[in-house]
Protein backbone atom coordinates (compact mmCIF):
# COMPACT_ATOMS: atom_id res chain seq x y z
CA UNK A 1 0.00 0.00 0.00
CA UNK A 2 1.15 3.73 -0.94
CA UNK A 3 2.31 5.50 2.38
CA UNK A 4 1.02 9.30 2.00
CA UNK A 5 3.81 11.46 1.86
CA UNK A 6 4.42 13.84 4.54
CA UNK A 7 1.05 12.83 6.08
CA UNK A 8 -0.88 14.47 3.94
CA UNK A 9 -3.63 12.65 1.16
CA UNK A 10 -2.39 12.15 -2.59
CA UNK A 11 -3.29 14.36 -5.05
CA UNK A 12 -4.71 11.79 -7.07
CA UNK A 13 -4.75 7.82 -7.93
CA UNK A 14 -4.14 5.96 -10.95
CA UNK A 15 -6.27 2.71 -11.29
CA UNK A 16 -5.63 0.66 -13.61
CA UNK A 17 -9.02 -1.31 -15.13
CA UNK A 18 -8.25 -4.48 -17.40
CA UNK A 19 -10.18 -5.56 -20.42
CA UNK A 20 -11.68 -1.84 -21.36
CA UNK A 21 -10.06 -0.01 -24.09
CA UNK A 22 -11.23 3.69 -24.68
CA UNK A 23 -10.55 5.80 -27.87
CA UNK A 24 -9.24 9.12 -25.96
CA UNK A 25 -9.68 10.53 -22.29
CA UNK A 26 -13.24 10.02 -21.19
CA UNK A 27 -14.80 12.30 -18.26
CA UNK A 28 -17.86 10.46 -16.47
CA UNK A 29 -18.71 12.25 -13.15
CA UNK A 30 -15.39 13.47 -11.16
CA UNK A 31 -13.81 10.05 -12.76
CA UNK A 32 -11.66 10.43 -16.25
CA UNK A 33 -10.88 6.95 -18.44
CA UNK A 34 -7.36 7.69 -19.87
CA UNK A 35 -6.17 4.66 -22.62
CA UNK A 36 -3.77 2.66 -20.65
CA UNK A 37 -0.93 2.71 -24.04
CA UNK A 38 -0.13 6.82 -22.51
CA UNK A 39 -0.65 5.71 -18.56
CA UNK A 40 3.56 6.85 -18.22
CA UNK A 41 2.81 9.92 -19.51
CA UNK A 42 0.08 10.90 -16.51
CA UNK A 43 3.03 11.09 -14.31
CA UNK A 44 5.80 12.81 -16.31
CA UNK A 45 5.96 15.69 -13.77
CA UNK A 46 5.92 13.58 -10.99
CA UNK A 47 8.22 10.40 -11.55
CA UNK A 48 8.62 7.63 -9.31
CA UNK A 49 11.02 7.74 -6.17
CA UNK A 50 14.63 7.59 -6.66
CA UNK A 51 17.73 6.65 -4.89
CA UNK A 52 17.26 4.29 -2.29
CA UNK A 53 13.51 3.17 -3.31
CA UNK A 54 14.29 1.45 -6.48
CA UNK A 55 11.79 -1.02 -5.97
CA UNK A 56 9.18 1.51 -5.48
CA UNK A 57 9.74 2.86 -8.88
CA UNK A 58 9.63 -0.55 -10.40
CA UNK A 59 6.84 -1.24 -9.15
CA UNK A 60 5.25 2.09 -10.28
CA UNK A 61 6.65 0.89 -13.52
CA UNK A 62 4.53 -2.59 -13.27
CA UNK A 63 1.59 -1.40 -12.50
CA UNK A 64 1.56 1.26 -15.48
CA UNK A 65 2.57 -1.39 -17.74
CA UNK A 66 -0.18 -3.54 -16.80
CA UNK A 67 -2.36 -1.20 -17.98
CA UNK A 68 -0.67 -0.70 -21.38
CA UNK A 69 -3.79 -2.82 -23.01
CA UNK A 70 -6.67 -1.80 -21.03
CA UNK A 71 -7.23 2.03 -19.34
CA UNK A 72 -6.73 3.50 -16.75
CA UNK A 73 -8.74 5.86 -14.01
CA UNK A 74 -7.49 8.88 -12.92
CA UNK A 75 -9.39 10.14 -9.60
CA UNK A 76 -8.92 13.02 -6.94
CA UNK A 77 -7.21 11.45 -4.23
CA UNK A 78 -8.44 13.53 -1.52
CA UNK A 79 -10.60 11.43 0.31
CA UNK A 80 -8.76 8.71 0.27
CA UNK A 81 -7.89 5.23 -1.75
CA UNK A 82 -11.51 3.53 -0.53
CA UNK A 83 -13.27 6.38 -2.02
CA UNK A 84 -11.48 6.86 -4.72
CA UNK A 85 -11.92 3.01 -6.09
CA UNK A 86 -15.72 3.64 -5.30
CA UNK A 87 -15.72 6.51 -7.30
CA UNK A 88 -14.13 4.85 -10.47
CA UNK A 89 -16.43 1.72 -9.99
CA UNK A 90 -19.37 4.02 -10.05
CA UNK A 91 -18.35 5.38 -13.24
CA UNK A 92 -17.57 1.83 -14.89
CA UNK A 93 -21.23 1.00 -13.44
CA UNK A 94 -22.44 4.39 -15.32
CA UNK A 95 -20.32 3.19 -18.63
CA UNK A 96 -21.30 -0.63 -18.51
CA UNK A 97 -25.08 0.82 -18.34
CA UNK A 98 -24.30 2.93 -21.61
CA UNK A 99 -22.47 -0.31 -23.17
CA UNK A 100 -25.78 -2.27 -22.46
CA UNK A 101 -28.17 0.42 -23.85
CA UNK A 102 -26.30 1.23 -26.92
CA UNK A 103 -25.27 -2.58 -27.98
CA UNK A 104 -28.43 -4.94 -29.47
CA UNK A 105 -26.27 -7.67 -27.95
CA UNK A 106 -22.90 -8.33 -26.51
CA UNK A 107 -20.79 -10.76 -25.30
CA UNK A 108 -17.88 -9.30 -23.02
CA UNK A 109 -17.67 -7.25 -19.93
CA UNK A 110 -15.34 -4.52 -18.05
CA UNK A 111 -14.67 -3.59 -14.46
CA UNK A 112 -12.46 -3.35 -11.63
CA UNK A 113 -10.55 -6.85 -10.27
CA UNK A 114 -13.28 -8.63 -8.60
CA UNK A 115 -16.72 -6.41 -9.91
CA UNK A 116 -16.98 -8.60 -12.96
CA UNK A 117 -18.09 -12.12 -12.57
CA UNK A 118 -16.22 -15.35 -15.29
CA UNK A 119 -15.63 -18.60 -14.13
CA UNK A 120 -15.27 -22.21 -15.70
CA UNK A 121 -16.82 -24.63 -13.20
CA UNK A 122 -15.72 -28.58 -14.28
CA UNK A 123 -17.44 -31.17 -12.63
CA UNK A 124 -18.16 -35.18 -13.09
CA UNK A 125 -21.29 -36.44 -14.68
CA UNK A 126 -22.39 -39.44 -13.57
CA UNK A 127 -23.98 -42.37 -15.49
CA UNK A 128 -23.06 -46.40 -15.83
CA UNK A 129 -19.52 -44.60 -16.11
CA UNK A 130 -18.40 -41.25 -15.21
CA UNK A 131 -17.20 -38.48 -17.51
CA UNK A 132 -15.80 -34.74 -17.18
CA UNK A 133 -17.51 -31.96 -17.96
CA UNK A 134 -17.42 -27.51 -17.75
CA UNK A 135 -19.66 -25.08 -17.71
CA UNK A 136 -18.60 -21.30 -18.55
CA UNK A 137 -20.79 -18.45 -16.01
CA UNK A 138 -20.27 -14.92 -16.48
CA UNK A 139 -18.71 -13.16 -19.35
CA UNK A 140 -15.34 -12.81 -20.96
CA UNK A 141 -13.65 -9.94 -19.54
CA UNK A 142 -12.66 -7.11 -22.63
CA UNK A 143 -14.67 -4.17 -24.50
CA UNK A 144 -13.24 -1.73 -26.52
CA UNK A 145 -15.36 1.81 -27.36
CA UNK A 146 -14.05 3.18 -30.38
CA UNK A 147 -14.96 6.81 -32.01
CA UNK A 148 -18.38 6.66 -32.60
CA UNK A 149 -19.25 5.66 -28.91
CA UNK A 150 -17.53 8.27 -27.77
CA UNK A 151 -19.78 10.69 -30.04
CA UNK A 152 -23.01 8.77 -29.11
CA UNK A 153 -22.38 8.82 -25.45
CA UNK A 154 -21.53 13.02 -25.59
CA UNK A 155 -24.68 13.38 -27.94
CA UNK A 156 -26.82 11.40 -25.11
CA UNK A 157 -28.52 14.19 -22.68
CA UNK A 158 -29.49 11.07 -20.47
CA UNK A 159 -25.66 10.12 -19.99
CA UNK A 160 -24.42 14.01 -19.97
CA UNK A 161 -27.10 14.29 -17.17
CA UNK A 162 -25.72 10.73 -15.57
CA UNK A 163 -22.43 12.26 -15.06
CA UNK A 164 -23.38 15.47 -13.75
CA UNK A 165 -25.06 13.72 -11.34
CA UNK A 166 -22.22 11.93 -10.31
CA UNK A 167 -19.74 15.34 -9.99
CA UNK A 168 -22.87 17.20 -8.07
CA UNK A 169 -21.63 17.51 -4.22
CA UNK A 170 -24.82 18.30 -3.55
CA UNK A 171 -27.42 16.04 -5.82
CA UNK A 172 -31.03 16.83 -6.50
CA UNK A 173 -33.37 14.17 -5.27
CA UNK A 174 -33.89 13.45 -9.21
CA UNK A 175 -30.00 13.34 -9.45
CA UNK A 176 -29.14 10.68 -6.81
CA UNK A 177 -32.25 8.55 -7.79
CA UNK A 178 -30.96 8.80 -11.32
CA UNK A 179 -27.47 7.69 -10.31
CA UNK A 180 -28.65 5.06 -7.80
CA UNK A 181 -31.15 3.41 -10.41
CA UNK A 182 -28.37 3.37 -12.99
CA UNK A 183 -25.83 1.56 -10.97
CA UNK A 184 -28.41 -1.11 -9.78
CA UNK A 185 -29.47 -1.75 -13.54
CA UNK A 186 -25.62 -2.41 -14.52
CA UNK A 187 -24.97 -4.20 -11.76
CA UNK A 188 -28.01 -6.52 -12.65
CA UNK A 189 -26.49 -6.38 -15.90
CA UNK A 190 -23.53 -8.29 -14.81
CA UNK A 191 -25.55 -10.45 -12.61
CA UNK A 192 -25.00 -13.83 -13.84
CA UNK A 193 -27.80 -15.28 -11.46
CA UNK A 194 -31.52 -14.66 -12.90
CA UNK A 195 -33.23 -14.34 -9.76
CA UNK A 196 -30.90 -11.57 -8.50
CA UNK A 197 -30.61 -10.21 -12.22
CA UNK A 198 -34.24 -9.80 -12.01
CA UNK A 199 -34.35 -8.37 -8.20
CA UNK A 200 -31.41 -5.60 -8.85
CA UNK A 201 -33.25 -4.54 -12.64
CA UNK A 202 -36.82 -3.59 -10.86
CA UNK A 203 -34.78 -2.16 -7.27
CA UNK A 204 -33.20 0.45 -10.42
CA UNK A 205 -37.13 1.01 -11.51
CA UNK A 206 -37.98 1.38 -7.81
CA UNK A 207 -34.90 3.55 -7.31
CA UNK A 208 -35.67 5.77 -10.14
CA UNK A 209 -39.80 5.84 -9.56
CA UNK A 210 -41.14 5.14 -6.33
CA UNK A 211 -41.45 7.27 -3.77
CA UNK A 212 -41.19 6.40 -0.28
CA UNK A 213 -44.53 5.74 1.52
CA UNK A 214 -47.08 3.15 2.59
CA UNK A 215 -49.44 1.48 0.70
CA UNK A 216 -49.54 -0.89 -2.63
CA UNK A 217 -45.69 -0.28 -4.13
CA UNK A 218 -46.01 -3.21 -6.48
CA UNK A 219 -49.22 -1.34 -8.18
CA UNK A 220 -47.86 2.23 -7.50
CA UNK A 221 -44.44 1.02 -9.33
CA UNK A 222 -46.21 -0.60 -12.20
CA UNK A 223 -48.35 2.50 -12.76
CA UNK A 224 -45.27 4.57 -12.64
CA UNK A 225 -43.15 2.86 -15.48
CA UNK A 226 -46.26 2.20 -17.24
CA UNK A 227 -46.47 6.11 -18.31
CA UNK A 228 -42.92 6.06 -19.84
CA UNK A 229 -43.18 2.84 -21.80
CA UNK A 230 -46.73 4.04 -23.41
CA UNK A 231 -44.55 6.69 -24.53
CA UNK A 232 -42.22 4.89 -26.33
CA UNK A 233 -40.55 6.61 -28.92
CA UNK A 234 -42.17 2.86 -31.45
CA UNK A 235 -45.71 4.21 -30.32
CA UNK A 236 -48.43 3.56 -28.01
CA UNK A 237 -48.83 -0.16 -28.30
CA UNK A 238 -52.74 -0.23 -27.61
CA UNK A 239 -52.93 3.36 -29.74
CA UNK A 240 -55.14 4.91 -26.86
CA UNK A 241 -54.95 8.19 -25.11
CA UNK A 242 -52.68 7.72 -22.49
CA UNK A 243 -54.36 10.08 -19.60
CA UNK A 244 -57.14 8.04 -20.78
CA UNK A 245 -55.97 5.01 -19.83
CA UNK A 246 -57.51 3.34 -16.48
CA UNK A 247 -54.11 1.70 -15.80
CA UNK A 248 -52.32 4.89 -15.64
CA UNK A 249 -55.68 6.88 -14.02
CA UNK A 250 -56.48 4.36 -11.83
CA UNK A 251 -55.29 5.16 -8.00
CA UNK A 252 -53.04 1.75 -7.05
CA UNK A 253 -54.87 2.61 -3.20
CA UNK A 254 -58.60 2.25 -4.72
CA UNK A 255 -58.97 -1.12 -4.09
CA UNK A 256 -62.24 -1.69 -5.42
CA UNK A 257 -61.80 -0.21 -9.29
CA UNK A 258 -58.99 -2.04 -9.37
CA UNK A 259 -60.32 -5.45 -8.63
CA UNK A 260 -63.15 -4.58 -11.43
CA UNK A 261 -60.70 -3.46 -13.63
CA UNK A 262 -58.28 -6.91 -12.92
CA UNK A 263 -61.55 -8.79 -13.58
CA UNK A 264 -61.81 -6.24 -16.95
CA UNK A 265 -58.89 -7.93 -18.07
CA UNK A 266 -59.93 -11.32 -18.13
CA UNK A 267 -61.52 -10.57 -21.30
CA UNK A 268 -58.29 -9.52 -22.81
CA UNK A 269 -57.51 -7.75 -26.20
CA UNK A 270 -57.94 -4.67 -25.55
CA UNK A 271 -58.79 -4.48 -22.19
CA UNK A 272 -55.29 -5.77 -20.68
CA UNK A 273 -52.57 -3.10 -20.71
CA UNK A 274 -49.80 -5.67 -21.47
CA UNK A 275 -46.74 -3.44 -20.92
CA UNK A 276 -48.38 -2.01 -16.91
CA UNK A 277 -49.14 -6.48 -16.52
CA UNK A 278 -45.49 -6.56 -17.65
CA UNK A 279 -44.08 -4.65 -14.76
CA UNK A 280 -46.19 -6.39 -12.31
CA UNK A 281 -45.13 -9.73 -13.33
CA UNK A 282 -41.48 -8.26 -13.00
CA UNK A 283 -42.06 -7.13 -9.63
CA UNK A 284 -43.21 -10.49 -8.84
CA UNK A 285 -40.11 -12.09 -9.72
CA UNK A 286 -38.56 -9.41 -7.82
CA UNK A 287 -40.33 -10.79 -4.58
CA UNK A 288 -39.40 -14.51 -5.56
CA UNK A 289 -36.18 -13.64 -5.64
CA UNK A 290 -36.15 -11.36 -2.24
CA UNK A 291 -37.83 -14.04 -0.98
CA UNK A 292 -35.88 -16.93 -1.18
CA UNK A 293 -37.70 -18.40 -4.29
CA UNK A 294 -35.10 -16.82 -7.09
CA UNK A 295 -34.86 -20.28 -8.61
CA UNK A 296 -38.43 -20.03 -10.12
CA UNK A 297 -36.81 -16.52 -12.16
CA UNK A 298 -35.80 -17.97 -16.12
CA UNK A 299 -32.58 -16.56 -17.14
CA UNK A 300 -34.68 -15.22 -20.09
CA UNK A 301 -36.90 -13.01 -18.15
CA UNK A 302 -34.47 -11.25 -16.00
CA UNK A 303 -32.72 -10.92 -19.21
CA UNK A 304 -35.34 -9.62 -20.93
CA UNK A 305 -36.46 -7.22 -17.96
CA UNK A 306 -32.96 -5.73 -18.21
CA UNK A 307 -32.98 -5.42 -21.73
CA UNK A 308 -36.85 -3.95 -22.18
CA UNK A 309 -35.74 -1.30 -19.14
CA UNK A 310 -31.55 -0.35 -20.93
CA UNK A 311 -33.54 -0.02 -24.33
CA UNK A 312 -36.93 1.38 -23.71
CA UNK A 313 -37.33 2.77 -20.28
CA UNK A 314 -33.77 4.28 -19.52
CA UNK A 315 -33.77 7.79 -21.44
CA UNK A 316 -37.58 8.76 -20.90
CA UNK A 317 -37.12 7.99 -17.49
CA UNK A 318 -33.64 9.71 -16.78
CA UNK A 319 -34.97 12.72 -19.14
CA UNK A 320 -37.71 13.07 -16.74
CA UNK A 321 -35.69 13.44 -13.61
CA UNK A 322 -33.04 15.38 -15.17
CA UNK A 323 -36.50 17.97 -15.35
CA UNK A 324 -37.97 17.46 -12.55
CA UNK A 325 -35.17 17.67 -9.90
CA UNK A 326 -36.87 18.44 -6.57
CA UNK A 327 -40.11 15.98 -6.48
CA UNK A 328 -39.40 13.69 -9.34
CA UNK A 329 -41.93 11.16 -8.15
CA UNK A 330 -44.79 13.46 -6.73
CA UNK A 331 -44.80 15.50 -10.07
CA UNK A 332 -45.45 12.14 -12.04
CA UNK A 333 -47.90 10.96 -9.28
CA UNK A 334 -49.61 14.02 -9.87
CA UNK A 335 -49.60 14.43 -13.65
CA UNK A 336 -51.26 10.74 -13.84
CA UNK A 337 -53.83 11.87 -11.37
CA UNK A 338 -54.76 14.82 -14.05
CA UNK A 339 -58.74 13.50 -14.97
CA UNK A 340 -59.26 14.42 -18.76
CA UNK A 341 -62.17 12.90 -19.03
CA UNK A 342 -64.22 11.26 -16.00
CA UNK A 343 -67.33 10.46 -17.94
CA UNK A 344 -64.74 8.05 -19.83
CA UNK A 345 -63.26 6.62 -16.80
CA UNK A 346 -67.38 5.82 -15.16
CA UNK A 347 -67.82 3.92 -18.77
CA UNK A 348 -64.64 1.80 -18.20
CA UNK A 349 -65.23 1.06 -14.79
CA UNK A 350 -68.87 0.21 -15.32
CA UNK A 351 -68.36 -1.59 -18.56
CA UNK A 352 -67.88 -4.98 -16.56
CA UNK A 353 -71.53 -4.47 -15.19
CA UNK A 354 -73.09 -5.02 -18.85
CA UNK A 355 -74.68 -8.56 -19.78
CA UNK A 356 -71.84 -8.61 -22.78
CA UNK A 357 -68.70 -6.31 -22.28
CA UNK A 358 -68.04 -4.63 -25.45
CA UNK A 359 -64.78 -5.69 -27.57
CA UNK A 360 -62.78 -2.52 -27.44
CA UNK A 361 -62.85 -0.40 -23.80
CA UNK A 362 -65.21 2.75 -24.60
CA UNK A 363 -62.12 5.33 -23.80
CA UNK A 364 -60.32 3.99 -26.66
Amino acid sequence: MAQEEGGTPPDRFLIPIPGLRVPRSWSIGSVIIHPGHGATALIATTPPFEGGYRFLRERVETILASAAHGSIAEVDGADGIEVAIERVREALDILRLFQLARSITHTTAFGLPGDVYTATIEYIAVWQNSAPGWRHLGEPIGWEFNDDAYRAWTDSRSFSFLSQAMASPMPTDGQRRAVTGARLLARAAAEHRPGFRMLGAVMALEAWLLPSSEGPQSLRLARHVTAFACRRDDGQPCGGAVLDCPYLRLDPSDEKHRKRLKKLSTIGGAWTCSEWFRVVDWYGARSDAAHGRSAEVSSSDASSATYVISHYLLDPILDWLASHPDDPTGDLARELGTVVDAASWQKMVDAIDEPTPPEMPPVC
